[in-house]
């Protein structure tokens, strides 16, 4: 780093010379993944680095600062460091060149970068130092993943797109069609999330929880903090209104952790079991006749024949 009065003195950067041609880049830390278009990354339009800060060295605190030059009359110019949207939240520099090789040796004392272990925790961490084989690494892992979650969401039967928008608490007695839509979009924007949610029993009974109460057939009170059977109001289980968690996670509990509780699970299953039979059957009726109405015209009209 070029050395004035009042910057860079005793910093040793023997150890930050760049080879010539040797690439570093710097990525933004306020960079991430847009829910809405899951291919396209948010950050800010531009983060300005600070060219000056105070790092320790052997317990001296010392001003260091991103010097261009120095003019005639001792007046410092600084190098900019700007963090853009339009270079993708990184600044990239290459070995050879004198304003790289400063700008390099500045990001990596500097308090401002993340991953320096030497970093005084009270400056804001504004960048890192990234590897960009590592980071090709990270993204094919990403994206493996994203699409191993939307082939597991699409090949998901509707018992089981139900169950998944149960255990998220989302309406069980939206359509189908609007039901797998939100489950495709989350599997695409939370793909860890989705796999382990999917695939995991607790959610499987917490989406059954959520169907019985959509469905009518448990009933909550809020006030009292219990659940109890809606055709004969009988008490299941209390909820302590002390406990974390949702009243379903309460009820969760209930079902794994008492003597009772798996044999009122199946019970639950049996009547969600029935509601789905008779709504199929009412879909199949209507499928058969469209317009009830329509069915005393054709007895009219076959009689008039």
């Amino acid at each position: 780093m070029r050395k004035t009065e009042q910057y860079n003195n005793g910093v040793n950067t023997k150890d930050l010379q760049l080879e010539k041609g040797e690439k570093k880049i710097f990525r933004g830390l306020r960079i991430k993944r847009d829910p809405d278009y899951p291919d396209r990354m948010k950050m800010p339009a531009c983060v300005i680095i600070p060219k000056k800060d105070i790092i320790n060295i052997k317990g001296v605190p010392t001003e260091i600062a991103c010097v261009n030059r120095v003019g005639a009359k001792g007046k410092v110019t600084f190098h900019d460091l700007n963090l853009t949207k339009e270079a993708g939240g990184c600044i990239t520099l290459i070995g050879g060149t004198i304003a790289h090789q400063q700008k390099y040796e500045y990001l990596m004392l500097s308090n401002f970068r993340k991953n320096n272990p030497e970093r005084d925790t009270d400056f804001p961490a504004l960048y890192e130092l990234v590897d960009p084989e590592a980071m090709s690494k990270t993204r094919r892992a990403s994206r493996s993943l994203r699409l191993k979650a939307m082939d597991y969401a699409d090949g998901m039967s509707e018992d089981e797109v139900f169950t998944f928008a149960g255990a998220n608490g989302w309406k069980t007695t939206d359509s189908i069609a609007m039901l797998r839509d939100q489950v495709e979009n989350y599997a695409e924007t939370n793909p860890d999330v989705f796999l382990k949610v999917a695939s995991n029993r607790h959610n499987i009974i917490k989406a059954d929880i959520q169907s019985a109460l959509d469905n009518g057939i448990l009933v909550w009170d809020k006030v009292k903090s219990q659940f109890t059977w809606r055709t004969n109001g009988q008490l299941i289980t209390s909820v302590p209104r002390s406990s974390k968690g949702t009243e379903i996670d309460g009820m969760l509990s209930f079902i794994i952790n008492t003597e009772h509780g798996e044999s009122v699970y199946t019970e639950l299953k049996t009547l969600i079991g029935d509601v789905v039979s008779a709504k199929d059957n009412l879909k199949d009726a209507k499928t058969v006749n469209p317009n009830p109405k329509s069915i005393g015209k054709d007895i009219k009209d076959s009689k008039q024949k």
